[in-house]
């Protein structure tokens, strides 16, 4: 199997103020491809560092991405580390200086000498042509392994990814298939024993990843014949996802909230929420999805009391007697908001996220989760173990998997309280 490195330059990133989100998304695209990605480093802005990265990536894979240090400030130091371990100088070339020039004028604006940084290469190597910035990426050779250095800012990496690079290495993986399979509502552990009961059978590579309360189980094959990988991929995926029908919901990139916006259009429903704790989380994951505005009517996040009594009737001997966080808080948020917009289904979600608030009864990431339906309300009790992101974050996971599972007729997971 063709191997694959990654290289991340940039004191920002080992300061830890900028998040390094470019390695994740190349990780992806290339284990789909069906590379292995055989090392990730991380490098400042040094450069017999990055000289020394890049040697050691060269020499243990196939191929070395590198994303950041190609802007025109003296500590963008790529262009002169990749010239370094290739052994070479740097050259000026004419036509990367005529395109940022070009770029500058349609921009409106005065490019300055520090710019011609951008347009130096390492002699023998090429540039890649950069549609959304200044910075032309680099490809060169080091002992056989392809170099390829794109900026590190996302959308210019991902753009230059796609069209400058992909087309290059996307037929020389070899026979490889994958598939990403996604859960919610049943254990890690539960996965061990047909994981390795899939593995031994058919020889697939299997793993998983747990992201706030979504199980991620990937399946890889390889195989000379690539309808036999595929077809040996497929059979280890069903297998197990056979024996977790209830909590599985989509493969590959599909999310929980595009799921759940797939079965509301395929059912003709529509959806309103009553958020607290989540602030409007809910209501994001759901509109991050194309064509949500067919199925959301509405989201009123409703944080104080006083808002929820206004905006969705609460009572307010409700709140007096059983708190905000309460199953009867809950099922009030969600039958106002489901009358109030005339919506088939309704969430609400209130709870303590924390890091304060907490009592002895109702201890931090305590949240109550309601489920609006024609038919009554469904009321469920979580306890989430981690910090306010994390709490609220599992809130709107686990509220949106009540919704799934409810319209995919599937048994909910967890004490779940159904109320006319």
């Amino acid at each position: 199997m063709n191997t694959c490195a990654i290289l991340s330059i940039g004191n920002e990133l080992l300061l830890g103020h900028t998040l390094d989100t470019n390695a994740a998304f190349l990780c992806q695209q290339m284990t789909t491809l069906g590379w292995r990605v055989c090392g990730m480093a991380t490098v400042g802005d040094d450069l017999p560092k990055i000289i020394d990265a890049i040697t050691r990536a060269a020499a243990s894979a196939d191929v070395v991405l590198m994303t950041g240090g190609l802007g025109p400030t003296p500590d963008d130091l790529t262009r002169d580390g990749i010239a370094g371990a290739l052994g070479v100088g740097l050259s000026e070339h004419a036509d990367l200086v005529e395109a940022i020039q070009a770029r500058f004028t349609r921009m409106k604006r005065v490019m300055t000498d520090s710019n011609l940084r951008q347009a130096l290469l390492p002699d023998g190597a090429t540039a890649l042509k950069n549609e959304c910035g200044t910075a032309p990426g680099v490809r060169a050779v080091l002992n056989g392994t392809r170099l390829f250095s794109m900026p590190g800012v996302p959308s210019e990496m991902k753009e230059m990814f796609a069209l400058r690079i992909l087309p290059e290495i996307e037929n020389v993986a070899g026979n490889t298939a994958m598939r990403r399979m996604h859960y919610c509502g049943a254990s890690e552990s539960s996965f061990s024993e047909p994981i390795r009961a899939a593995e031994k059978e058919f020889g697939a590579e299997i793993g998983t990843t747990v992201d706030d309360m979504i199980i991620t189980v990937r399946v890889r094959a390889s195989d000379p014949d690539k309808q036999k990988a595929d077809a040996i991929c497929l059979a280890a995926s069903e297998q197990i996802r056979q024996q977790f029908l209830d909590s599985w919901f989509s493969d590959d990139d599909a999310t929980m909230a595009s799921t759940v916006i797939d079965l509301l259009k395929k059912n003709g429903k529509t959806l309103a929420l009553a958020e607290s704790c989540t602030g409007g989380l809910i209501a994001s994951a759901l509109i991050d999805v194309p064509g949500a505005s067919d199925v959301l009517i509405e989201s009123a996040v409703t944080y104080s009391n006083a808002a929820k009594i206004r905006r969705l009737g609460v009572r307010e001997e409700t709140l007096d007697k059983y708190g905000a966080v309460s199953k009867q808080t809950a099922a009030e948020m969600a039958r106002g908001v489901l009358q109030t917009t005339g919506a088939d289904y309704s969430l609400a979600a209130t709870g303590i996220a924390g890091p304060g608030g907490g009592t002895e009864e109702k201890p931090v990431g305590t949240v109550w989760l309601a489920l609006g339906t024609p038919s009554g309300v469904y009321c469920n009790l979580r306890h989430f173990l981690a910090d306010r992101r994390g709490n609220r974050v599992r809130a709107v996971n686990t509220a949106l998997d009540l919704l799934r599972r409810h319209l995919s007729g599937q048994p909910f997971t967890g004490d779940v309280e159904h109320i006319g």
